[in-house]
């Protein structure tokens, strides 16, 4: 038995079967193959619709605010505060044997220069930042009442074996030496017991009162 050849056939849309290398159909006489033309065209254009609609999409949220599709990936960091500075320390204030130390201290400071004429103004021994010790006695005491002290005194010592004196200050019962620290706030009998030793036999007491323009005991 003779076997039939297989023959490849197109199908029209009419249900004809045409032959494989044929053009349009031999019942209808349509142009074979546009059918599937216009779908393949339809499939090509819809995924370059798809896919050009798709890249507008991405684009449009890379560029949209951050706030429109995610409201934390732009959130600011935070910066933390510097704590505040502490607040200075106060000063303590100074007791009053702390204030009559540091203005006995400054007097003392003044360069001793002799000086045989009357104490000087205290406003002289200032100006001249200078003095021997009754300019430096004067300038202390006129210090102590201006602060408000009253009984204070400006103690002269004297020696048989010198022409000249010495000056002191007293108030409160102390006894203060501005060119001798030793002698600070000293009693009678510490002040002059050391005098007596350096030759010092006797003292007067002159009471001094603030603003006195000028002082010598003589």
């Amino acid at each position: 038995m003779k076997r039939r050849a297989h023959i490849h056939t197109k199908k029209c849309s009419c249900g004809t079967l045409n032959q494989i290398n044929a053009k349009y159909c031999q019942e209808c006489g349509k142009k074979l193959g546009t059918e599937t033309s216009a779908l393949k065209v339809l499939g090509i254009i819809g995924i370059l619709a798809f896919l050009f609609f798709g890249i507008l999409a991405g684009v449009g949220m890379m560029m949209a605010p951050a706030s429109t599709y995610d409201n934390t990936t732009m959130v600011e960091p935070v910066t933390p505060e510097e704590p505040a500075a502490p607040a200075p320390a106060p000063v303590p204030e100074l007791t009053e044997a702390e204030i009559i130390q540091e203005k006995y201290d400054e007097i003392y400071s003044i360069p001793y220069v002799e000086d045989m004429g009357p104490a000087k103004t205290p406003e002289e021994t200032l100006s001249m930042n200078q003095g021997d010790c009754d300019d430096k006695a004067v300038l202390f005491a006129d210090w102590l009442c201006d602060q408000g002290y009253t009984d204070v005194y400006i103690v002269c010592l004297y020696s048989s074996k010198a022409n000249y004196g010495h000056a002191i200050v007293e108030f409160n019962g102390g006894f203060y030496d501005l060119t001798d620290p030793v002698v600070y706030n000293a009693s009678e009998e510490e002040a002059m017991g050391y005098y007596l030793i350096g030759g010092w036999e006797t003292y007067e007491k002159y009471q001094y009162f603030s603003g006195m323009q000028q002082y010598d005991p003589s």
